[in-house]
């Protein structure tokens, strides 16, 4: 039976704080959960997506675009993306403005000055349905985007798997649109001449082989390489990205290659040299072909098996990772002999946060060659999990239904029968559930990876929800949903979702339940550092129905920003730019003390229907107590006080796991400019290489023309920062090429300077591809020679 606190105990709170009010209960495992499974309840409401928008801008792609963009004398097939053109829904005009300044919604906009990493993946499939194209990515406040997802083709060899990962997820037009951009079939057709994509016959085909021989260059692609999968989105996609450069010059732009549905031919392509070779290949060119990218992030879901399709990982799981071993050691090679210099490739990966997972992957074998790795640390639990829990907790929950099944004790075993050691012992379910945290994960990670820096290592914050609509508990645990067990049919536990059953967006989320009047279901466990909606449906003596949906909130946000300083971690990611309404965002920016662009610290409040607090006793047991008292359920976080005692850290990581990251992950602008994006102050400075010297820095007028020299085979880099919307590099030492990009073109390939005269321009010297070391400011009126010579750096 369960035991509560004594009478005693409550009084002594209510004495403490005579407007306080809370429960307390004793819990221990044995009394977790332990009820049987209602497979015949139904839920109280239909279970169809909301669709929710909210009062956000709604944009999206229309077929038959006649805005500006295109001439509509050059009309090229139906499925063509220059058919297509933004278009703002309400208003039926082209779109005209972005939100790359962070100005939608409830985006603030900040400014960067650590070199931490702030991400934000991008999805392709957010221009249709979900009305929310790239152009509106706050760009200002992240320091690299993720385009997903690029797709692996896979169909011509023996057992290919044709991508089965959209089959499995019932998106049989998916797959044959894929199909059709590896040149393998033709696009779907559908009936009638109106070729709307919102209006098709999913089943039927016409002659409709158009896009993809111009995707592949009229040939069909081979198996393992690359491509583009949606031949609208992507090409407005990668357009937006170019453009965000523009707004942001330190924004590193990545494509990311796989997701859920996409990864089933990893594992063959991974197997062997040849289909190593082809993909990445494949890499190089995508590469080439759009030079603005920045790198690429390898997002295999997953190897050792596990993922969307199973049984494709049947050599086991310590085979595959042998072979993902070798994909990114190969990979970063390629990367580096086609790209050096300022035009060096980042390479990154997203990775469960599953510890059996994670043995699948050598980090510490990999740990030059990758940049960073993105911690997928959410999606933990869901309407796929009989038993729930958090979905993107930072630390576990010390009891829980979930760790007293009768399979909890069962051996976690590979796609090969093997079993699956983690930390020098055999993985079971508890063990693993147990770590089933964003904590677990770094403790897997750097506990059993001791030369993998920890400042590669990034942490996921999820911009949604994950809900079930029936939760039952027994009436002790009322509101403790992780001592509960979701009822219905399997297959069919999902609350529902804003445009997926199970799965609420952020915005949604904020606006129906976090909002003033509306947080009577909003719950927050501290100890888990998670927020809840717990939302009654059904009471009985003894038990509790309800629907209950988890999610990452701003607090829990800032509580993962602290940990990330604590742990000296890489800082922080979300998914997804289309399900965040800004607050997501914003924390992660306020919680690396970035602060707002007028230069003060964010700050904000969030009101609870209550708080838990867990306390672990004696005998194991725990004691978890609900409070409602208004000076508990009000969290206010003040980033002015937050930073002034955070910025300054003491590292918890382990001393082996503290190693210097000699490939930096984010350039942090020089401080020699105080505002580079408006105003660049022109300084003289001196930063010497070994011992410091003066050195005298003086503006130089002549012709049109910059030149640089170089003494000492030491490469010296001219680097511009933003100007009234104009950026691009110069390079010179003896790199042959030089990279620019902008709407003005700064520089010609030539290397000539544009016609933005007065330009008042950082210079820095780049030494051994390692680090940049700050050399002055000088205006562009002509010639400008550098000269780096015994450890001094001069302009003249």
């Amino acid at each position: 039976m369960f035991k509560k606190t004594s009478l005693n105990s409550i009084a002594l709170i209510s004495l403490l704080n005579p407007f306080s009010l809370a429960y307390a209960i004793q819990v221990t495992q044995n009394q977790s959960g332990q009820l049987p499974i209602d497979y015949n309840t139904n839920p109280n409401e239909p279970q169809k997506p909301s669709k929710y928008l909210g009062n956000r801008p709604a944009a999206s792609l229309q077929w038959n675009y006649k805005g500006p963009w295109w001439p509509e004398s050059v009309i090229p097939p139906p499925l063509s993306p220059r058919n297509y053109g933004v278009i703002l829904k309400d208003k039926k005009e082209p779109l005209n403005f972005n939100g790359y300044n962070a100005n939608l919604e409830k985006n603030i906009p900040f400014s960067h000055k650590s070199n931490k990493i702030i991400g934000l993946y991008l999805t392709e499939w957010a221009y249709w349905e979900r009305a929310f194209p790239a152009e509106f990515t706050p760009a200002k406040n992240v320091t690299h985007v993720f385009y997903s997802f690029l797709a692996l083709c896979d169909y011509e060899r023996k057992n290919a798997t044709e991508n089965n990962g959209l089959i499995a997820n019932e998106n049989k037009y998916g797959a044959a649109i894929l199909k059709a951009m590896c040149g393998q079939g033709m696009f779907p057709g559908k009936t009638g001449t109106n070729y709307d994509q919102n209006v098709f016959d999913k089943y039927n085909w016409e002659d409709q082989d158009v896009g993809a021989n111009e995707n592949n260059k009229n040939q069909p692609k081979k198996d393992f390489e690359i491509t583009k999968y949606d031949p609208q989105a992507s090409y407005f996609m990668l357009k937006a990205m170019e453009k965000m450069k523009t707004v942001n010059p330190n924004l590193k732009a990545m494509v990311s290659i796989g997701g859920w549905t996409l990864s089933s031919p990893f594992h063959k392509m991974v197997a062997s040299p040849e289909g190593r070779t082809a993909f990445i290949n494949s890499v190089i060119q995508f590469l080439q072909d759009n030079p603005f990218v920045d790198g690429i992030d390898i997002d295999w879901e997953f190897p050792g098996g596990g993922g969307a399709v199973t049984k494709l990982a049947n050599e086991g799981y310590l085979v595959e990772k042998s072979r993902y071993t070798s994909l990114i050691k190969e990979l970063r090679i390629a990367l580096d002999n086609k790209f050096t210099g300022i035009f060096k490739k980042q390479l990154s990966a997203a990775v469960s946060a599953s510890p059996s997972k994670l043995a699948s992957i050598d980090f510490n074998n990999l740990k030059d060659d990758f940049d960073f790795i993105n911690i997928m640390s959410y999606d933990l639990y869901g309407a796929f999990s009989r038993y729930p829990n958090h979905q993107a907790a930072l630390h576990a929950k010390p009891i829980a239904s979930v760790y007293g099944t009768s399979e909890s004790e069962n051996q976690i075993k590979d796609e090969a029968g093997n079993p699956i050691t983690v930390s020098s012992q055999i993985q079971t379910n508890k063990q693993n559930f147990k770590s089933y945290s964003a904590e677990g994960a770094i403790k897997t990670i750097l506990e059993n990876n001791p030369e993998f820096p920890s400042q590669k290592l990034v942490l996921g914050a999820a911009a949604y929800s994950r809900g079930w609509h029936t939760i039952q508990v027994k009436a002790e645990h009322d509101k403790l949903f992780w001592h509960g067990v979701a009822a219905g049919k399997d297959g069919s536990l999902g609350v529902s979702g804003t445009f997926e059953n199970g799965v609420s967006d952020f915005r949604e989320i904020f606006d129906k339940h976090m909002t003033e009047g509306n947080t009577q279901n909003l719950y927050y466990d501290k100890q888990a550092e998670a927020a809840y909606i717990w939302k009654p449906k059904n009471t009985n003596e003894n038990i509790i129905s309800a629907s209950v949906e988890s999610f990452d909130s701003p607090q829990s946000v800032i509580a993962k920003a602290k940990f990330v300083k604590d742990y000296n971690l890489g800082e922080l990611f979300a998914w997804d730019a289309s399900t965040d309404n800004g607050l997501i965002l914003n924390a992660m920016n306020a919680g690396l003390c970035n602060k707002k662009a007028d230069g003060t610290y964010y700050s904000f409040e969030q009101k609870y229907a209550g708080i838990i607090h867990t306390n672990i006793n004696e005998d194991k047991s725990i004691t978890e107590t609900i409070s409602t008292s208004p000076k508990d359920t009000i969290y206010k976080f003040d980033g002015s006080e937050f930073c002034s005692v955070n910025e300054s850290y003491k590292v918890t990581t382990p001393k082996q796991n503290q190693s210097k990251i000699t490939n930096p992950i984010v350039e942090p602008q020089p401080e020699v400019i105080t505002n580079p994006i408006v105003e660049p102050q022109p300084v003289v400075v001196t930063i010497p290489i070994v011992e410091p010297q003066p050195v005298v820095v003086t503006n130089v007028e002549s012709n049109e023309k910059t030149s640089v020299t170089f003494i000492n085979k030491s490469h010296v880099y001219i680097l511009p920062y933003t100007q009234q919307g104009v950026w691009g590099t110069l390079i010179a030492g003896n790199q042959s090429e030089t990279y620019a990009h902008d709407d003005t073109r700064l520089f010609n390939k030539a290397g000539n300077w544009g016609y933005k005269e007065g330009f008042e321009v950082p210079l820095n010297i780049f030494v051994n591809n390692t680090e940049f070391k700050e050399c002055g400011v000088v205006k562009l009126k002509g010639t400008i020679k550098v000269v780096y010579e015994n450890s001094i750096c001069t302009i003249q």
